[in-house]
């Protein structure tokens, strides 16, 4: 990597009852809690290596404490009312200070290494954007080499279609992109690795099916 690319690192601020919250629903907001700090250390040690600049953007307000500071990241605010808005402008400000390639990412995959953010990096080579998708739908990376607004407008967040329908618009504007393999977000209590579970017990006495065993 190069001084021309730029990851961006969409994260919440770590407040009790503010993050996970389809997790806290299970296991508790503690346990929630303490599973996005554990996702937050994960992300930086993802980037930590890595030799390009790095923004940190968070939502809604900075945190006492940082995991990202090893990164030598600098720290942002998400600008912007809904989500699509917000990943426009983070976009929109890296290609205004020159960068020439910007890869987004969130801070839910536990799955995610650094090896997938070279790659990604790589195929921006090849095409205008890249495509980490993710098992519930949606994406975990979302990579341009230029502006593409429409790509986040009126886009159902949080939906199974919303990995089809950018890739549908892509589509229709005879945009090329790639996709990397398929990762797993942490968003319910199911996506957990089996190695955390006995330290997050499910709450009303619930007890891990088989269903969830087999995640």
């Amino acid at each position: 990597m190069t001084d021309n690319v730029l990851i961006i690192v969409f994260a919440r601020t770590p407040v009790l009852g503010q993050v996970k919250t389809r997790l806290a629903t299970q296991l508790g907001e503690g346990a929630a809690l303490d599973i996005y700090k554990r996702l937050l250390r994960h992300t930086a040690r993802c980037l930590k290596d890595l030799s390009c600049e790095k923004w940190i953007a968070y939502t809604p307000a900075f945190p006492d404490k940082d995991p990202f500071a090893a990164s030598c990241a600098s720290k942002h605010l998400q600008i912007g009312q809904h989500l699509g808005d917000r990943i426009h402008h983070a976009f929109a400000s890296a290609f205004a200070q020159g960068y020439q390639k910007v890869l987004l990412i969130g801070s839910d995959c536990l799955q995610l290494t650094t090896d997938h953010l070279i790659r990604a990096c790589d195929a921006l080579t090849r095409v205008p954007c890249v495509f980490g998708p993710a098992k519930d739908g949606g994406y975990y990376l979302v990579g341009l080499r230029r502006p593409i607004p429409t790509l986040f407008q009126n886009i159902r967040w949080s939906t199974p279609t919303v990995l089809q329908e950018s890739m549908r618009r892509l589509r229709v504007l005879q945009i090329p992109y790639r996709l990397l393999e398929t990762l797993n977000d942490i968003d319910r209590p199911q996506d957990l690795p089996k190695s955390w579970r006995l330290r997050y017990p499910l709450q009303d006495s619930q007890e891990w099916s088989v269903e969830q065993d087999d995640a």
